[in-house]
């Protein structure tokens, strides 16, 4: 939550032209895999787009994060905590991270950021289950 809305400004403002198109193209075929219910190829595109957006911010901090960023998108999958087709507003919000990006609109990028990974915090927290009295480490 902390550096992925920045590093999507950061992309608006340092992506090349290159990267920009990559990302427009990763989000259409979110979409496509998402509405499809492909997990699999979904988590690649899905990795490589946040991937690709940490690259492209031009922080080096935030680069050295992709491989933890990659593990969580993998384990929320591996444990059963993404639908199997996508919500539509996570994939619009894909779409609209990639256009703010494309477009260099900065503060457009990180707000539709701040948005997606709310809405992963928030589908999480209704995913997990208290544990049960006598046995708090279970979650």
């Amino acid at each position: 939550m902390a550096v992925e809305p920045l590093a999507a400004a950061g992309a608006a403002r340092h992506a090349t032209a290159d990267e920009r198109e990559r990302l427009r193209s990763l989000a259409t075929r979110m979409r496509q895999l998402g509405e499809a219910g492909t997990l699999n190829a979904f988590l690649a595109a899905d990795v490589e787009f946040h991937a690709l957006l940490l690259q492209a911010c031009l922080n080096e901090m935030f680069t050295a994060l992709t491989g933890v960023i990659a593990e969580v998108l993998a384990g929320r999958t591996e444990h059963g905590l993404m639908p199997k087709c996508r919500q539509p507003v996570a994939l619009d919000l894909h779409d609209q991270v990639a256009n703010c990006v494309a477009a260099g609109e900065a503060r457009g990028a990180e707000t539709a950021m701040r948005e997606l990974v709310e809405k992963v915090r928030d589908a999480i927290s209704t995913t997990r289950q208290p544990a049960p009295a006598g046995d708090p480490d279970r979650w």
